[in-house]
């Protein structure tokens, strides 16, 4: 295929409507809950081939495996992964859990702290101006000049943040810190995933730097050039009409050399 064979002028419309008002970065974070520890000759759930059985540890293998006798198979032993054994006693795996949680009312001391180290590594001054405790999760509202953080806890193990700034540059540049301030201020938070979009007007799917140079053609964008075919008798009336042509001249360079 050649560069025309597609007309993709409604894309190049689309393209150059695009007006981008600011960045948006959703950031998640996972509480990291702690490991349970197994004692020798402790009683537990253990899952292999499709099914839960119980068990008891022997012994703590390396690479946090374990050494486990199924209880009706005794005499034969397993070494079975951390991810497959459980607690037996269900009232201590829930109080794991619950130790694990971050209270709502302390979540906003380290949320300033990391706030604090933004400012100081030259973020603009935040404020939290809303901080409102729903069920055992909050949701806090920090904002600026120029762009706002709303962060919602569920009141277990997952935290959203939402992130906005009118500047392209300062969006990006601060879901990313945001991210490695919270991490370190939290140290029990994991950021699992982070995605960033351009808001605004116009259909906009691109970031204001993607399009810093609008005034000028993608190289992507292909205009078909306009339809030359003409009608039949037009081609051959002017086919004829070159004929005639070349042979008028022919004549005329003969005439002169005589």
């Amino acid at each position: 295929t050649n560069d025309h064979s597609y007309n993709n002028s409604d894309a190049l419309q689309q393209w150059l409507s695009q007006k981008p008002l600011g960045h948006q970065t959703i950031v998640q974070f996972d509480i990291k809950l702690p490991d349970a520890v197994y004692e020798k000759g402790e009683k537990v759930w253990i899952y292999r081939r499709t099914a839960w059985h119980v068990g008891t540890i022997i012994t703590p293998k390396a690479g946090g495996k374990y050494s486990i006798e199924i209880h009706g198979e005794e005499g034969k032993r397993f070494q079975i992964g951390h991810k497959y054994i459980r607690k037996f006693k269900r009232a201590k795996q829930e109080k794991a859990k619950e130790r694990a949680a971050i209270a709502a009312h302390h979540l906003k001391a380290p949320l300033l702290d990391s706030l604090v180290s933004m400012n100081q590594a030259g973020f603009p001054p935040t404020n939290i101006r809303v901080v409102k405790e729903m069920g055992e999760g909050c949701v806090a509202v920090m904002f600026w000049e120029t762009g706002s953080i709303i962060v919602m806890y569920d009141g277990r193990n997952h935290i959203d943040a939402n992130i906005f700034s009118i500047h392209d540059w300062e969006g990006r540049r601060m879901g990313k810190e945001f991210k490695n301030h919270v991490t370190e201020s939290i140290p029990m938070l994991s950021a699992t995933a982070r995605d960033e979009q351009p808001r605004g007007t116009g259909r906009v799917v691109n970031f204001e730097y993607d399009l810093l140079s609008r005034h000028e053609t993608p190289v992507w964008a292909t205009i078909p050039p306009p339809d030359n075919k003409k009608p039949e008798k037009e081609r051959k009336s002017g086919a004829k009409a070159k004929v005639e042509k070349k042979k008028k001249k022919k004549k005329e360079k003969n005439a002169s050399s005589m």
